[in-house]
């Protein structure tokens, strides 16, 4: 994987993860709706760890954006169409 694919999904992960997040707190605001700390106690369960689950949420949330941002833009480089299945030759 090139350089440019990897610094292109990080940017582009980290961009869609801000604005996503944006959209969110401003629709958690309107309804009242709290938000969640699923995902961060799920990640200290993962690892086996003690600590807060608003900052394990924080890092779960963008490092998901980012880790998917680099894969989609791996999906979209030369060679591999979106829609690759795993046993098709390049």
């Amino acid at each position: 994987m090139s350089t440019r694919v990897v610094r292109e999904g990080l940017l582009a992960g980290a961009a869609g993860v801000a604005v996503m997040t944006l959209a969110e707190k401003a629709e958690q605001r309107c309804v009242g709706r709290p938000g969640s700390d699923a995902p961060g106690r799920v990640l200290l369960r993962l690892a086996g760890r003690d600590g807060t689950a608003a900052h394990a949420n924080r890092i779960m949330h963008y490092g998901q954006g980012v880790a998917l941002g680099v894969l989609r833009s791996a999906m979209a480089a030369p060679g591999c169409a979106a829609r690759c299945p795993p046993y098709s030759s390049p």
